[in-house]
């Protein structure tokens, strides 16, 4: 009777099929497929720093094992895996980025820049700055994280753009709908993404407090979302999940001794959440625990492990799952007594045919794993219910609109074989997915398919590509900075196809500028097409930089710059410097443009005065079979003065190097202060000087002085001439070359070349100097002048694996050259030779150097042998504070 009567109700109404299936629509389908209606099944992903690692292995079994995820949330790392994984990331593809992504450099605490990576006028300035100051009204702006977090966002933006889906909109459209979690600081509640940009999303939830800058949007500061959801349960339930499954990832309380604020905090936070953890893993209906309690949240070192432990812990409880989705199943459906098969799809799905009487429920759920089946049309009858399969349209073409960068044959190679047969969600879901993927793997990172049109009385399918053409360029979040300095310095080409490589050069670019604590990039579809917008968050433009060196020569010595580098909204600079020690000092002001009229020319203005104490000495040589030893005595000191005008204007390539020609209006002089008074090239005359010089100079290291790669260049030639009202007349030319590469593991080579000529007329305060431990071993600072110098270099450094709180360098170096007066004094048989070597810390302060070396002269006679120099012990800390002019 009861049997009787569901049949009559499923004849009356046929609307009920409703309630047995749901209808797929996947971005890259032109067709629906109707799937079972079971359960809503979520996986929550949780924080846990490195260990969030853990979750790939768990996506990867719960893949392998057929279960559905209807929806992804994640917090902190789980919002980074689970983002990806929703942006169309295959398991192995997650898998491969998980052990081959340089953690440790995303997160790493050094900053958000690297010295090769900003502009020429910025090296010289950080080179010398150990504290920095933001200015705010003129008050110190206290420091809210140790670094903005720009690297994590700059990879983040290149890989989400990568992945085949990306969000126009709604997270709903990517291949699971996700949510990510964040804290919202402002009003201290959570922070729910559920759309708007993924890169903006994963990176809020990512911002661990005091490490990472708060990501602010649209007037919020958002920080990680563990702060208050670290196992984000109640999001899913709330965003109606029926079955929740939790990658556990929080580790147990760390017993271990504190020993930086960050730590701090994630302890202190650990704490705080222990109860809200328990009460949110109760809510969960299967929770998947990592099992290495020993690894801890920032070690990257044993990502297999922690993989495989994911999906070793997942696999045991796959079946648990798929019984809790069976009987949480709400309508199984009447039994089905017979299913029609049409002819087309007899060999298709004849392996997942159920036996009858089998609930429609699970009919349906065995029959569109298959991806043959369109829909279902379910009737009653006396005889029982019947199903009959109604297979997809069948495909005779393809045709692509819009296509420039792909040739036909690409297309008919791929799809060809699906044309006159019956259509395969799957297969013809994958293949699609396979034409933005291969746009995207070669860098067109905009290609998508705008849509489908499918013409039933002729069986064609259009698909229409829109590869990527950049229609607009927007700006937001700047308060003082112009958007045409912003999109300039980006430098992305309207109506061009986007690139990758514009991603990371254009982030690369704005970060260069240090005008912003964060620069993402942002895509989107409007009615014109395909527009960019940079989302930026400001720094002050004032800044009050300071540092400090020493050497055994000059001792300790300070630098001091103020300096606004925002002027008028447009990147330009205006400061002062002080620096100096007690035998030297400078004070110089400078305006700067690094794009003057809004052009690619940089222009500088400086105005200078500085001093610098000189002591001059002379050598003995061990003469061999003379019977001489080595010594120096100090025959004087002398004190150069200069001060004067210089105005420049010039043409930057890349962030490296920049062609300059100057005008310096200067006087310079030489004060004798002891001694030299019987020594003719050491007058107390006085020149006025108005100078010529052509420059170029380029510099993509990564230090001044422990270089671990990366190439220097500074080539000049200068005239003074009487008849432009200089004292005197003169020419000059100088060059310096240097270039640092691997050798052997940790081992680095680094060779450096020096020239320099000038005719009789150059005075001696504008002589070359060399000397000293940075410059030739054997002789003290500058004690090697003249108008002409010829000099070469070959430095070994040796990165050892041992840390003494700092990484430690041992270096060895062999210099060649001297420096005469003229230039037909010039001999060979004159060049010094030095050897020497030392020991390097590389430190907050810069480099700590302790070194010892040599000079030594090949003689021929009286007797062939060689002639050594005293030896000389070195002391550096830090970079040179002075720039002199």
């Amino acid at each position: 009777m009861v049997r009787s009567f569901l049949l009559l109700l499923l004849f009356l109404l046929p609307h009920s099929i409703p309630a047995q299936v749901k209808t797929r629509q996947d971005p890259f389908s032109p067709f629906t497929m109707q799937v079972a209606n079971g359960p809503t099944v979520a996986l929550v992903l949780s924080g846990g720093g490195s260990r969030g690692i853990f979750q790939v292995g768990v996506l990867k079994a719960i893949e392998e094992a057929g279960i559905p995820v209807d929806m992804i949330v994640g917090t902190s790392m789980g919002s980074i895996v689970g983002g990806l994984y929703a942006a169309g990331y295959s398991i192995g593809e997650l898998d491969s980025l998980a052990r081959n992504l340089d953690w440790n450099q995303l997160l790493s605490l050094e900053g958000d820049y690297q010295r090769s990576d900003v502009f020429l006028d910025y090296k010289s300035l950080y080179d010398r700055t150990q504290i920095t100051l933001e200015l705010e009204n003129w008050r110190p702006r206290i420091p809210t994280a140790v670094i903005s977090g720009q690297k994590l966002t700059t990879r983040l933006n290149d890989l989400t753009l990568a992945g085949p889906y990306y969000p126009a909109s709604t997270f709903r459209k990517l291949r699971v709908p996700f949510y990510s979690v964040s804290t919202n600081l402002k009003n201290g509640k959570k922070y729910i993404f559920s759309e708007g940009n993924l890169v903006e999303a994963m990176r809020s939830s990512m911002a661990f407090p005091l490490l990472f800058l708060a990501y602010e949007l649209d007037g919020n500061q958002l920080i990680d979302g563990g702060v208050l959801s670290n196992i984000p349960v109640d999001v899913a339930r709330e965003a109606g999940a029926d079955i929740v499954i939790t990658a556990n990832t929080t580790g147990s309380l760390n017993t271990e001794e504190v020993k930086a604020p960050w730590q701090t905090v994630d302890r202190v936070t650990s704490i705080m959440m222990k109860l809200s953890n328990q009460i949110q893993l109760s809510r969960s209906d299967v929770v998947i625990s990592m099992s290495l309690d020993e690894v801890e949240g920032f070690d990257f070192t044993r990502v297999d492990t922690v993989i495989q432990d994911g999906y070793l812990q997942a696999a045991k409880v796959t079946g648990l799952i798929d019984t809790l989705i069976r009987a949480r199943t709400l309508r199984a459906g009447p039994p089905v007594d017979r299913i029609v098969v049409p002819p087309v799809l007899q060999n298709l799905v004849s392996d997942s045919l159920p036996e009858a009487g089998t609930p429609l429920q699970s009919v349906i759920r065995k029959l569109s794993t298959s991806g043959w089946v369109h829909r279902y049309e379910v009737n009653g009858s006396d005889s029982g219910t019947v199903v009959t399969l109604v297979p997809f349209p069948v495909i005779q073409a393809f045709s692509f609109h819009g296509v420039n960068l792909l040739p036909d044959r690409w297309f008919q190679n791929r799809f060809d074989a699906l044309t006159n047969q019956p259509v395969n969600y799957f297969e013809l879901l994958s293949t699609l997915r396979s034409v933005v993927s291969t746009y995207k793997k070669s860098g067109f990172y905009l290609a998508r398919i705008d849509s489908f049109r499918y013409e039933p009385e002729t069986g064609r399918l259009h698909t229409y590509i829109n590869e990527g053409v950049i229609s607009d360029v927007a700006v937001t979040g700047n308060k003082v900075t112009r958007k045409s300095y912003i999109t300039r310095e980006a430098s992305l080409d309207r109506r061009a196809l986007f690139h990758r490589e514009e991603i990371k050069s254009s982030l690369d670019n704005l970060t260069a500028t240090d005008l912003f604590y964060q620069a993402s990039l942002l895509t989107d579809q409007t009615t014109r097409g395909n527009r960019i917008t940079f989302r930026v968050h400001e720094k002050p433009s004032l800044f009050l930089r300071a540092g400090i060196s020493a050497t055994e020569t000059y001792n300790t010595q300070y630098f001091l710059n103020l300096r606004n580098e925002n002027m008028l909204g447009e990147g330009s600079k205006l400061g002062m410097t002080l620096a100096g020690g007690d035998r030297n000092g400078q004070i110089s002001g400078q305006w700067r443009t690094d794009r003057l009229l809004d052009s690619y020319f940089s222009s500088e203005v400086t105005i200078w005065a500085d001093i610098l104490n000189v002591t001059v000495n002379s050598y003995r040589f061990s003469v061999p079979g003379s019977g001489n030893r080595s010594g120096f005595s100090e025959r004087g000191e002398f004190q150069r003065e200069s001060a004067g005008l210089r105005t420049m204007i010039g043409r930057q390539f890349a962030k490296f190097g920049e062609i300059r020609l100057d005008l310096h209006r200067k006087y310079s002089a030489i004060s004798l202060l002891r001694g030299l008074s019987n020594d003719a090239t050491f007058s107390n005359a006085g020149n006025h000087l108005n100078i010529l010089r052509l420059q170029t100079v380029f510099d993509n290291r990564d230090s001044p002085v422990i270089s671990t790669g990366g190439q220097f260049l500074d080539f000049y030639y200068e005239t003074s001439n009487a008849e432009f009202g200089s004292d005197v007349s003169y020419s000059k030319m100088a060059a310096r070359l240097e270039t640092t590469f691997p050798f052997l593991p940790r081992v680095t080579l680094t060779p450096r070349m020096e020239l320099g000529s000038a005719d009789i007329g150059l005075p001696v305060q504008e002589f070359f100097y060399a000397g000293g431990g940075r410059s030739f071993y054997g002789f003290r600072d500058f004690d090697l002048y003249g108008r002409q110098l010829m000099m070469s270099h070959l430095e070994m450094r040796w990165y050892t694996p041992t840390t003494f709180i700092f990484d430690v360098i041992l270096h060895a170096r062999y210099d060649l050259g001297n420096a005469w007066q003229r230039i037909e004094a010039i001999k060979v048989s004159q060049m010094n030779h030095g050897v020497g070597g030392g020991i390097t810390l590389s430190t907050p302060l810069g480099p700590i150097s302790l070194s010892a070396g040599r000079a030594f002269k090949l003689y021929k006679e009286p007797n062939a042998g060689i002639g050594w120099g005293p030896l000389f012990f070195y002391f550096s800390l830090g970079n040179p504070t002075l720039s002199l002019f």
